[in-house]
């Protein structure tokens, strides 16, 4: 696809799902439904750019308000998470002056509320929680994505089972990640999408396991189907190790297990740097999340 035509996209989507009408899973979902011709490359720009406006949205639309155009058209240049040599060959002369303009302000001089991009009551009840110590660099590892190599070289895994339920975000990951794996060394044993709503995942941890899955990615927001995947895993007695985004390591999943040992072997990844201290031990707070 042209560089322009991924922009006016992304940019359509960004409009579509800052209405805030719908989750925005299912925006995105129904939006690549209705641009079939979108490769897996493409899909993944677009949702990615589009989840980076959500969580960015404060420091973004202010330093949206210079420049010209379009408000989405600006959030989705700044927010571009895709190739960046599509979005050079998408903007004119000025768009890349100005998004040259914006990059290069430091954002440590801005306000605490456009630094953690939280929403005030959930900012304020981390910093009680956790104290000052701890709450910027969870704000940091929430917002950025672990690298792929935590599963294929720290866990020593090569054969990765991906899974995703049927959501933009989902199918989007899927078909992103899987590629990726393969660049760094991994091999992907299975690949399919089921439906968030599915209560009977066993038969696809089967087909894993008969692929000779040594570990397995989901990619899902959603924490239900997430703990269905852990409890499946678990009741068939297999203890391969699960490793996947943020959700993985929420309380909502954790308190929809079966059993509290079924928790064992889940690595929800972007919070190794909050975790753990300088020696390598879990801080107090995560060691008892973890007991």
């Amino acid at each position: 696809m042209h560089p322009t035509a991924l922009l006016d996209l992304a940019t359509e989507l960004i409009r579509n799902i800052l209405k805030l009408d719908a989750p925005a899973d299912s925006i995105v979902s129904t939006f690549f439904r209705h641009h079939r011709t979108l490769g897996p490359r493409e899909r993944h720009a677009l949702a990615e750019t589009a989840y980076t406006v959500l969580r960015r949205r404060p420091m973004l639309q202010h330093l949206a308000q210079s420049g010209t155009g379009a408000l989405e058209r600006r959030l989705a240049i700044l927010a571009w998470s895709g190739d960046a040599n599509l979005l050079k060959g998408s903007l004119g002369p000025n768009e890349t002056t100005w998004r040259q303009q914006v990059k290069a302000i430091d954002p440590a001089g801005f306000s605490d509320k456009l630094r953690h991009n939280l929403p005030d009551w959930l900012a304020s009840a981390l910093r009680s929680q956790l104290g000052e110590a701890a709450f910027w660099p969870l704000v940091a590892a929430l917002d950025e994505q672990a690298p792929l190599d935590l599963r294929v070289n720290v866990l020593k895994a090569k054969k990765v089972a991906v899974i995703s339920d049927t959501s933009g975000y989902g199918t989007a990951s899927l078909d992103a990640y899987g590629p990726m794996l393969k660049t760094i060394g991994g091999d992907v044993v299975y690949s399919g999408s089921v439906d968030a709503n599915n209560p009977d995942l066993k038969p696809e941890l089967l087909r894993m396991r008969t692929a000779g899955a040594e570990a397995i990615m989901p990619w899902s927001v959603n924490a239900g189907f997430l703990a269905r995947l852990i409890n499946a895993r678990s009741d068939m007695g297999w203890d391969v190790p699960i490793v996947g985004q943020t959700t993985l390591g929420s309380g909502q999943t954790k308190a929809l297990l079966k059993k509290p040992e079924y928790w064992g072997k889940v690595y929800p990844n972007n919070f190794r740097n909050c975790c753990y201290d300088a020696s390598g031990k879990l801080i107090p707070k995560m060691a008892e999340f973890v007991e």
